[in-house]
């Protein structure tokens, strides 16, 4: 699973925090929502720390940060992330992690247990919910709220011409309008000074240049020996963006040549 890195390994001491997700025979420790233990400054206890090389980093839990919060009627199920001095109700970062009923249409969701609570986790692109995709939308994976659907703009690869400028963008559709989805626009850009991390992906005739987890081709070294590698076509990646995000990366110069191209 390219953006968790599943890695089969024993929880050593300070990642007692970490759960385990257990697939056919195997334990997983899933990185993404590894609770670690360790002690948060106040306004901080819901919050989950990312330690790299030599540091620490009081991470927003990927710019979500579950800080505690009093939660108001109708927003329940919601994780809040707070920044310094301020406090936001956040929808879970576009879907709100609420308190429902699997209704009809929903049957694809799974469901997050915590403490005395269920929570219906749209799991904001993996809802794999049940739904039929219209023309030019096959590709994409739709989220169901209550009463509405939406075109999941995460992932969704919509067949979409895209414009000057934006060919490595994949598009949003909502409500009647396209969005140009800013958050992973994969844009087909020369690789400047100080990305020369980033690898390619390619899809269908075409290379794209992956900003936010840039697979990087590296050696694990101590301390990312919890990532797991993915493989692609003769060669092993190793994921920078949790365990190895400042660790020193490198592409093979024939990839750098060709996205300069």
């Amino acid at each position: 699973w390219f953006w968790f890195c599943w890695v089969t390994l024993n929880h050593s001491a300070g990642t007692e925090g970490c759960s385990d997700v257990g697939t056919v025979g195997s334990r997983w420790s899933w990185f993404w929502f590894c609770w670690v233990t360790l002690n948060h400054s106040a306004g901080t206890e819901g919050c989950s720390d990312v330690g790299t090389v030599g540091s620490r980093w009081s991470w927003f839990w990927f710019w979500f940060c579950w800080v505690k919060l009093n939660h108001s009627a109708g927003t329940e199920g919601c994780s809040d992330v707070g920044t310094v001095g301020s406090r936001w109700s956040w929808f879970w970062f576009w879907f709100c992690w609420v308190t429902l009923n699997h209704s009809a249409g929903t049957e694809g969701c799974s469901d997050v247990g915590t403490v005395g609570s269920r929570w219906s986790w749209f799991w904001f692109w993996f809802c794999w919910v049940t739904l039929n995709h219209s023309a030019g939308t096959e590709g994409c994976c739709d989220v169901g709220t209550v009463g509405s659907r939406w075109s999941w703009f995460w992932f969704c690869w919509v067949t979409l011409n895209h414009s000057a400028g934006t060919e490595g963008c994949c598009d949003v559709g909502t409500v009647g309008s396209r969005w140009s989805w800013f958050w992973f626009c994969w844009v087909t850009l020369n690789h400047s000074a100080g990305t020369e991390g980033c690898c390619d992906v390619g899809t269908v005739g075409s290379r794209w240049s992956w900003f936010w987890f840039c697979w990087v081709k590296l050696n694990h070294s101590a301390g990312t020996e919890g990532c797991s590698d993915v493989g692609t076509v003769g060669s092993r990646w190793s994921w920078f963006w949790f365990w190895s995000m400042l660790v020193p990366c490198w592409c093979e110069l024939a990839l750098v040549q060709s996205m300069l191209v």
